[in-house]
C-alpha cells in the first residue's frame, strides 16, 4: 500500500485506479465476443456431417446454417464510494535515578607568612610607584625613610628639578616623573612678534640666536630649482623625485659657507630634546652640554610655520628595565609636548605623547647610557621631506623666501615654508616694553644677571622678567624660567609626581609645607598554603529512554457495476458459405 500520509483526496482516488476498474468491464464484454464467435465455428462440424435419416444429406444440405450472434452495443456503468483512515502515534518517556556517596577525611596545614611596613617593603625587585602632589608655592620638603630631600630654588621648575636631582643621587626612589597641572594664566604683551610671544602659560623672548627657515619638498622635481638663502647665494636641487630632489638641496646647501641644512623625514626624526640618565624634566642644558632651550624654540617655529601634525615618540637608553623604560619615555614625550605647546605650537599638531623606551634602537648597544639615546624625537608623514636650515656666525636668511610657500602650509609646492629671522637688537625691541598679567603691567628690564647674562641681552630681559614676577606676591603666580621661555603657573596649581623604583626595600614617604604623599609604595605579603585530602566518593547515576512511534492507515472501496448488452443473431458471410461450400464439393468428389 501506498504512504498516503499527507496526501490530498485526489491524490488518494487516483491511486484507487478507476479507470483500470472500467478498463477491465469493456475487456470482458470483448471477451465475451470472442467465445460466441468460437462458438458458432465449432457447431460446422454437425452441419458438414451426413445424417442418415436425411439420405446421407448434411444439415447445410438441407438449407440450415449455423448462426452467429453479435453484441450490437453494450451499456457500461459503475460506482465506487472510498474512506481512508490515516493514525499516528508518538510518545516518550524518560527516566534517571542517581546516588552519591561520600567517605573522606580532611588533613591540611596553613602557613601565612606577611611583612608589611607603612611604605610597604616588596619580596622580589618589581616595579613599585608612589604619587606625590607639590604645589606651586612648596619650599618644604620630601622625606624618603626619614631623610630629606629639599626644594630648593627660585622658582617651582627649578624646585621640582631640585627635589628630582635629590631623590635621583640618594637613590632611594629610584626615579621621578613629572607632570604639571595648570590653569591658563594668559599674558598679553605691547613688544613686537619678533621679539617676544605670549602663550596661555608662558612668555617666549626670541631675540638674538641665528637665522632659520625650513624648506618643504612635497612633490617631484621636474627639472632644477632654484631656492634662494641671501642675496646671490642659492642652492639648487638636482630634478627627480622627492627623495632625490631633498636630498639634493640638503647637499647644496651644506656646501655654503656658514649655512647647514638637515633633512627631516619619515625615516629621519627631528631631535627636539635631550635627558640627563633617569631623568623626565627638561632641563636648560644636558649635562653634556645639549642646549634643550634652543632645540624646543627651534622646533616650536619650524612647527608653527609648517603647520604639520607630528608623532611625539620619547625614547631612553637600555640602563633600565623594559616596563621601567617605556614609563620613563612617555613622560619625557609628555614634558616635551607642554613645552612646545607653552612655545605656541597648536597642541592638535603633537597628539597624545608616545613612548617606546628602549625597544626602538634595536639590537644590543655597547654604550647602555649613551646620551644621544636619552631623547625626545618628532616624527613626519609619509612622503614629504622636511629641510631645516640655519645661518651661523653673522651669516642671514633672505628676508623674502623664494619660492615662497608660507602661506600655503598644509599643501602646495616645493618651497620656504618658515623663515624665523629673531630680533638684532633685544634693547630696542624690549626695552621699555611690558607683559601684563592680571591687569598688572610688569615693565621689561634688561640689567645685567651677575654671573650670567649681559645686559640688554635677550637672556637678560627674560632672567629679570622671572624674577620679577616671583617678586610680586599680588598676582598669585609662580615663574620658572628655561633659557628664553618663562613659565607662568597659577597659585593653587601643582606638580603630580610619579616615583618609579624596582628596589624591594622598605620605603616610606612623608611631605611638608604644601607637599603631600598621595600614594605610598605598595605593600607586599607572602602567604603559602597546602592541603592534603583522602578518602571515597562514588556517583552513580542510572538513566532510561523509551521512544515509541507508529502509524496506521486503513482504507475500504466498495461500489457496483451492471453491463447491459443486446445480441443479434446474423447470417453467416457469405465468403464462409462459399468457402464451406467449395470444401464440400470436393470431399464428395475425392
Amino acid at each position: 500500500m501506498a504512504d498516503y500520509d499527507g496526501l490530498t483526496p485526489g491524490q488518494v482516488l487516483a491511486d484507487a485506479s478507476v479507470a483500470d476498474f472500467i478498463k477491465s468491464l469493456g475487456l470482458s464484454v470483448a471477451e465475451a465476443q470472442k467465445a460466441l464467435d468460437i462458438n458458432s465455428v465449432e457447431q460446422l462440424d454437425a452441419f458438414i456431417k451426413p445424417v442418415p435419416g436425411l439420405g446421407g444429406k448434411t444439415l447445410l444440405d438441407m438449407g440450415l446454417m449455423p448462426a452467429f450472434y453479435h453484441f450490437q452495443h453494450a451499456d457500461i456503468s459503475c460506482s465506487m464510494n472510498l474512506s481512508l483512515r490515516v493514525e499516528k502515534d508518538f510518545g516518550v518517556n524518560f527516566g534517571i535515578e542517581g546516588n552519591f556517596s561520600d567517605t573522606s577525611s580532611d588533613t591540611g596545614n596553613t602557613d601565612n607568612q606577611s611583612s608589611s611596613s607603612s611604605s610597604g617593603s616588596a619580596t622580589a625587585a618589581a616595579s613599585r610607584e608612589a604619587k606625590v602632589k607639590v604645589d606651586s608655592k612648596a619650599v618644604g620638603a620630601l622625606s624618603v625613610n626619614g631623610q630629606a630631600n629639599q626644594l630648593a630654588g627660585a622658582d617651582p621648575e627649578a624646585r621640582i628639578r631640585a627635589l628630582a636631582k635629590s631623590l635621583q643621587e640618594k637613590g632611594t626612589a629610584g626615579t621621578t616623573l613629572v607632570k604639571s597641572n595648570r590653569t591658563p594664566v594668559n599674558p598679553t604683551s605691547n613688544a613686537p612678534g619678533r621679539a617676544l610671544k605670549c602663550e596661555s602659560n608662558a612668555v617666549v623672548f626670541l631675540g638674538g640666536g641665528f637665522h632659520r627657515g625650513v624648506i618643504r619638498v612635497s612633490k617631484a622635481a621636474a627639472q632644477p630649482i632654484e631656492y634662494d638663502l641671501h642675496g646671490n647665494i642659492k642652492a639648487t636641487g638636482a630634478a627627480g623625485d622627492i627623495p632625490t630632489h631633498a636630498a639634493s638641496v640638503t647637499s647644496e646647501i651644506n656646501a655654503k659657507n656658514g649655512y647647514s641644512a638637515t633633512n627631516f623625514h619619515k625615516d629621519f626624526s627631528m631631535g627636539v630634546c635631550l635627558f640627563d640618565h633617569d631623568v623626565a624634566t627638561v632641563a636648560e642644558k644636558t649635562a653634556e652640554g645639549v642646549d634643550n632651550d634652543e632645540l624646543l624654540t627651534n622646533a616650536a617655529e619650524f612647527l608653527k610655520d609648517s603647520g604639520i601634525t607630528v608623532v611625539v615618540e620619547g625614547r631612553t637608553d637600555r640602563s633600565g628595565k623594559d616596563s621601567y623604560n617605556q614609563k620613563l619615555s612617555v613622560n619625557r614625550a609628555e614634558n616635551v609636548i607642554r613645552e612646545l605647546v607653552d612655545r605656541g605650537v597648536n597642541p592638535s599638531q603633537l597628539g597624545s605623547a608616545t613612548g617606546t623606551g628602549e625597544t626602538a634602537w634595536g639590537g644590543p648597544d655597547d654604550n647602555s647610557k649613551d646620551p644621544t639615546k636619552r631623547v625626545v624625537l618628532l616624527k613626519f608623514p609619509e612622503n614629504v621631506h622636511y629641510i631645516y636650515v640655519k645661518a651661523e656666525g653673522n651669516k642671514q636668511l633672505k628676508g623674502t623666501p623664494v619660492p615662497d610657500q608660507t602661506g600655503n602650509k598644509d599643501t602646495g609646492d616645493n618651497g620656504w615654508v618658515s623663515l624665523f629671522r629673531p630680533s638684532n637688537n633685544a634693547a630696542q625691541d624690549l626695552g621699555g616694553q611690558a607683559v601684563t598679567i592680571k591687569n598688572t603691567a610688569i615693565p621689561l628690564r634688561g640689567d645685567a644677571i651677575q654671573g650670567g647674562a649681559e645686559a640688554d641681552s635677550v637672556d637678560a630681559f627674560a632672567a629679570n622678567f622671572n624674577s620679577d614676577v616671583n617678586a610680586n606676591a599680588g598676582l598669585k603666580v609662580s615663574a620658572s624660567r628655561v633659557g628664553r621661555r618663562v613659565s607662568l603657573m597659577n597659585e593653587g596649581d601643582d606638580f603630580e609626581l610619579t616615583l618609579v623604583t624596582t628596589t624591594n626595600t622598605s620605603i616610606q614617604l612623608s611631605g611638608s609645607q604644601s607637599v603631600s604623599v598621595t600614594t605610598q609604595f605598595s605593600r607586599s605579603s607572602s602567604n603559602r598554603e597546602t592541603t592534603s585530602r583522602s578518602g571515597n566518593r562514588t556517583v552513580a547515576v542510572g538513566a532510561s529512554l523509551d521512544v515509541r512511534y507508529g502509524r496506521q492507515f486503513e482504507m475500504n472501496v466498495t461500489g457496483n457495476s451492471a453491463i447491459s448488452a443486446r445480441l443479434v443473431s446474423v447470417p453467416a458471410p457469405p465468403e464462409f458459405l462459399a468457402t464451406m461450400k467449395e470444401f464440400l464439393t470436393d470431399s464428395e468428389d475425392d
